[in-house]
C-alpha cells in the first residue's frame, strides 16, 4: 500500500506581513491572491481564500513528499478527508487530512422568552402594556409576555386567513359551456379546494384558541400558584371573583353572546366532526353562451354555515343559515373587540 502523507495546514510566515501568493483559478482563470492573515485562520478552521470572479474558495499547503506549494479548492478540500485521500497535484502522492471531531461550542444559560410587545395598532393595548411594565416584578411580566404572544400568534394567523378566504373569489365547481369540447384554460377556485378548508379550519380554530390564551393571559395577572392545566375559558371567570379587580363580569357577559356560543360549537365540530359547510352556485348568465366562440360560465359559490353547527350533514337544509364570509368578519371583529375591552379593564 502507498504511503500516506497527512496535510498539515501551515500559516505563512509572520515576518513576511501581508505577503501575497498568488496562483491562477483553474475554473475560470481568474487570478487568486491569498493573504497570510486568511491562511493563518484557515488553519484554526476559517474559510479558504477566495476567487472573486467564481467565488470558489482554496486552501494553501506544503507537500509533506515534494515539499511544494499545493492548492485544493472547497471540493477537493473535501476529498482529502474521505477514506481514500488525494493525490498531490506536483508528486501524486497520497494524502489525507484529520477532520477535528470537536470544537467549542456557544453556551448560554439564558432562558429567551417573548416580551411584552403589542400585536395590534391600538392604544388600548399600548396602554395595558405600559401599566403591566409599571405595576408588575420582571417575573410576572415574563410570565404575562409569553400568554400575551400567544394570544396575539393566533389573532394574527386568523387574520391572515381571514384576508387570504375575503381576497379570492371562490367558484361553484359547476360551470356550463356552449362546446362540449371546451376546456377552462385557468383552474378556479372552488371551497372543496385545500386552501380553502386550510384556511377557514385555520381561522375558526386560532380564533377560538386566543379566548383560551386570553384566560391564560388574565389569570396570570390576578392569580398566582396556580397550574396552566387548571385554567380554561369556560370555568376561569369563577376564580377571579375574589378579586376586587375582577373583570369576570366582562368575560362572563361575552361569553353569553350569540356570537361566542356559536363560534364554540363551530370549533368543536371541526375538532370531531367536519366542515360543515353548505355550498350552492349563484346565477348563470347563459345568454352568454349565445356566441360563436366557446365560452365556459362559472357561477360564483355561495357558501353557507348552518344555523347549528351541530345537526347531522344529512338535516343541513340547502339554502339556509349563515354566511360563511359575513361570519368570518363579524366574529373576528367582536372577538378582537371583546379582547381590548379586557385590556381596557385590567388593572395589574
Amino acid at each position: 500500500m502507498d504511503k500516506r502523507h497527512e496535510v498539515i495546514l501551515q500559516p505563512f510566515s509572520e515576518q513576511a506581513g501581508n505577503f501575497w501568493a498568488e496562483f491562477p483559478c483553474p475554473h475560470c482563470n481568474e487570478t487568486v491572491r491569498a493573504t497570510s492573515k486568511v491562511q493563518r485562520d484557515l488553519s484554526c478552521g476559517g474559510a479558504g481564500h477566495r476567487c472573486n470572479k467564481c467565488e470558489t474558495y482554496f486552501a494553501l499547503f506544503r507537500c509533506p513528499s515534494c515539499g511544494q506549494v499545493a492548492g485544493f479548492d472547497d471540493k477537493e478540500w473535501e476529498t482529502l478527508s474521505s477514506p481514500d485521500g488525494a493525490e498531490c497535484p506536483n508528486c501524486k502522492a497520497l494524502l489525507y487530512r484529520r477532520k477535528e471531531t470537536w470544537r467549542p461550542t456557544l453556551m448560554s444559560i439564558v432562558s429567551y422568552r417573548p416580551s411584552l410587545s403589542p400585536w395590534t395598532v391600538s392604544d388600548i393595548e399600548q396602554q395595558y402594556l405600559l401599566r403591566v411594565k409599571r405595576k408588575c416584578a420582571p417575573e410576572d411580566q415574563k410570565r404575562i409576555a409569553a400568554r400575551h404572544h400567544a394570544v396575539g400568534v393566533r389573532m394574527k394567523s386568523a387574520k391572515q386567513s381571514m384576508e387570504f378566504l375575503l381576497k379570492e373569489t371562490w367558484y361553484s365547481p359547476v360551470s356550463f359551456s356552449n362546446s362540449p369540447n371546451h376546456r377552462p384554460e385557468d383552474k378556479i377556485r372552488t371551497p372543496f379546494d385545500h386552501d380553502f378548508h386550510d384556511r377557514t379550519l385555520g381561522f375558526i380554530n386560532n380564533l377560538r384558541s386566543a379566548l383560551d390564551m386570553l384566560a391564560q393571559e388574565i389569570t396570570s395577572i390576578y392569580l398566582s400558584n396556580y397550574r396552566e392545566s387548571e385554567i380554561e375559558l369556560r370555568t376561569f371567570a369563577e376564580k377571579l371573583s375574589l378579586n376586587p379587580n375582577s373583570i369576570a363580569p366582562a368575560v362572563d357577559a361575552f361569553k353569553a353572546t350569540d356570537r361566542f356560543n356559536y363560534l364554540n360549537k363551530l370549533r368543536n365540530v371541526l375538532q370531531h366532526r367536519r366542515l360543515p359547510l353548505t355550498v350552492t352556485s349563484g346565477e348563470f348568465e347563459t345568454k352568454s353562451l349565445d356566441a360563436i366562440r366557446p365560452v365556459q360560465v362559472r357561477s360564483v359559490a355561495s357558501i353557507q354555515l348552518p344555523a347549528n353547527p351541530y345537526d347531522e350533514p344529512d338535516d343541513l337544509p340547502s339554502l339556509s343559515g349563515v354566511d360563511l364570509f359575513y361570519f368570518i368578519k363579524r366574529t373576528y371583529a367582536d372577538v378582537e373587540a371583546h379582547i381590548l375591552n379586557v385590556y381596557e379593564k385590567i388593572e395589574p
